[in-house]
């Protein structure tokens, strides 16, 4: 009987075990660290060493990806002594390399040589080229951060050599990009360039794209080193476009996953309204239960009544026959109040029960708006990693700013730079909806964008928006049919000629903002800011002027949406010729439609185009903060806290 339990035993330890190690690598640490230490409890009632060493290798490994290193470092060491008392030179290493990964992590780097080395003797000991190779990788990382870096490249080419004898030709990817690295570090660019090179014709050849990105990556920086600003230019591109395929890969899965939390919530909501009919179902029983107690209590008393008046009645005609049947009359109300008793029991019970469905019924749905609302953070990041990268950002424009607010986790809206032929192309757009609708919206508007950019028969502002329509109104199916959605966005685009210093624009019920300071243009009148404007005569350009030294010109835009709509005209294409100095502004309208101040009203237009103005001579960086505090204090410096009303976003930027 004894061996019988133990074996049960031993199979549930391990399915706990098995099921720690599908939540981990499903992302969800807690529920895996509930199941690891669930089944090391057992292992030890057991005393099953070779799982305790497991379970206590697991833990730790699930503390260092949470950044728990102090305890990871504590259960891997137990685990360790247990290996090396098991002769279990596998679960050594294991730990070893784990440990020495740890004090890596915190730059402990002299703990880290020792653990990665004492792995390396061991490898070496039973031949393991593939362990050593991963040693000598590690330990040629540890001492190019102590910049040793003869010593980091002895140990590199050691792992090349090793991963070309057993055929490992990611490895020597990754290594070479690691040299490639190491010598631009030590300004080395023309080594750079050529263990980079290395590593790309390598990753083509494997198709491992991770490693063919960081090697453009790296050719394109050492490239720009060397004053090679061509080649560091085509490199870069091949870079953001490997990097934008793998992200769009990711983007897709996320859409997919964010389409089915949607319909969870939706759900959701169904089951809020369940919820809401069991409590008036509740109520009505509770109320028919009082009722039928009232009814039974007047019942008996006209029953009393009754008994009481015919026995003074016939008292006198016979009061034996009466006693026999008052005692019959009564033996069968007995009988009756029973049976009430008993359906009013039953009616409790029922009570009860709908109760503790409710209760498991909200349990349910606590547990589903968590999952919801982890997955909506988790698409947040995704949506981040799809806008433009700040680095990008930052070569390409001087000085800038990006106030980007969104109203729930995931955005709305989305702002969008890029760079093609001589132009700097920067769009801002507004999607139809917010939170998880809108960020579908934004998706489709980015990923539509780089496909019409890349396009070369597309030469203006305005054939990118007839296009970037075009694709919309494909992918929402949408048909002008009474009733139907009109999902789609408005838009602010401009390509802005890197040496010309011309601006094109193209608006889809979003304007475009210019500051310009008064003493170059403006003293000579409007009339000669007009001459440098092309336009369509309904939409002319409006001037304003709220300072002496500064003029703002409002480019309209088009009033009509990126979908379907009653009106489907191209898209005008404005051109200007800018100057150094001007600044542009680009931003959805969820700044000037938000409510606040002293009497809850919108902030409206008017004094946004103030503020851009009275502020438009600072830094850029001063401009964003400016603006950030003061839509805060429109929100909340009163005695009423209003709520974000739409996601908010402002782009600037200084010629």
């Amino acid at each position: 009987m004894q061996s019988l339990t133990h074996r049960y035993l031993f199979l549930y330890e391990t399915s706990l075990r098995y099921k720690g190690i599908v939540n981990y690598f499903l992302g969800k640490y807690p529920e895996a660290l509930e199941n690891y230490h669930a089944s090391l409890k057992i292992s030890e009632d057991l005393n099953e060493q070779n799982d305790i060493s497991k379970c206590l290798s697991n833990i730790g490994m699930i503390l260092y990806n949470q950044g728990d290193y102090e305890n990871a470092i504590v259960y891997i060491s137990k685990s360790l002594e247990n290996n090396k008392k098991l002769n279990d030179t596998e679960g050594v290493l294991t730990c070893l390399n784990l440990i020495g990964n740890i004090y890596n992590k915190q730059n402990d780097n002299a703990k880290a040589l020792d653990y990665y080395k004492n792995s390396l003797k061991i490898n070496e000991d039973i031949n393991n080229e593939n362990g050593m190779s991963i040693n000598y990788a590690n330990i040629g990382t540890v001492y190019k951060k102590l910049k040793d870096y003869k010593q980091a490249l002895e140990y590199y080419q050691k792992s090349v050599d090793i991963d070309i004898k057993i055929n490992d030709l990611s490895s020597v990817s990754v290594n070479y990009n690691n040299m490639s690295i190491l010598y631009e570090e030590i300004g080395d660019y023309q080594k750079s360039l050529q263990f980079a090179f290395k590593s790309v014709e390598l990753s083509k050849k494997i198709g491992v794209r991770e490693n063919l990105k960081h090697a453009y990556g790296i050719i394109s920086e050492s490239s720009a080193k060397l004053g090679n600003f061509k080649q560091a230019y085509e490199y870069y591109n091949l870079y953001s476009t490997i990097k934008d395929s793998i992200y769009n890969e990711q983007s897709n899965r996320t859409i997919r996953e964010m389409d089915t939390k949607y319909q969870t919530e939706k759900k959701q909501q169904e089951i809020v309204m369940l919820n809401k009919d069991k409590e008036l179902q509740k109520t009505e029983i509770a109320w028919q239960e009082a009722e039928v107690k009232q009814q039974t209590t007047q019942k008996y008393a006209f029953i009393a009544g009754f008994i009481l008046t015919l026995i003074l009645s016939l008292v006198a005609y016979n009061s034996l026959k009466l006693k026999k049947k008052a005692n019959k009359l009564l033996a069968f109300k007995n009988e009756e109040i029973t049976q009430q008793k008993e359906e009013i029991s039953a009616q409790r019970d029922e009570i009860e029960s709908q109760r503790d469905l409710v209760t498991i019924q909200k349990e349910n749905i606590e547990e589903i708006h968590k999952e919801v609302t982890d997955s909506i953070n988790y698409a947040k990041n995704i949506q981040s990693a799809i806008l433009p990268d700040n680095d990008l950002i930052q070569m390409l424009l001087n000085e800038y700013f990006i106030l980007f607010k969104p109203k729930n986790i995931v955005s709305g809206d989305f702002y969008w730079i890029t760079i093609r032929k001589g132009w700097i192309l920067v769009a801002v757009a507004d999607c139809t909806g917010h939170g998880v609708p809108g960020a579908f919206m934004s998706m489709l508007g980015i990923s539509f964008l780089n496909e019409i950019v890349a396009r070369e028969d597309v030469q203006t502002a305005g054939h990118v928006l007839d296009l970037l329509r075009k694709n919309v109104i494909k992918s929402m199916k949408q048909k002008g049919i009474t009733g139907e959605q009109k999902d789609g966005m408005d838009i602010a685009f401009v390509a802005l000629n890197i040496e010309t210093l011309e601006l094109q624009f193209a608006g889809a019920n979003n304007p475009l903002y210019i500051v310009q300071k008064e003493s170059a243009k403006v003293s000579s009148g409007e009339s000669e800011i007009n001459n440098l404007l092309t336009f369509s005569p309904s939409q002319s350009p409006t001037f304003t002027s709220f300072t002496e030294n500064s003029l703002l010109i409002e480019l309209k835009p088009d009033k009509m949406p990126i979908a379907i709509h009653i009106r489907m005209d191209d898209f005008t294409n404005h051109k200007i010729q800018l100057c150094s100095g001007d600044t542009i502004y680009l931003f959805s309208d969820g700044y000037a439609d938000q409510f606040g101040g002293f009497k809850g009203k919108k902030f409206l237009y008017k004094q946004f185009k103030e503020l851009l103005v009275s502020n438009c001579n600072k830094l850029m960086t001063e401009q964003k903060e400016i603006l950030e505090n003061k839509i805060e204090d429109w929100i909340n410096g009163n005695e009423i806290k209003y709520e974000q009303t739409d996601d908010i976003t402002v782009v600037g930027i200084k010629i």
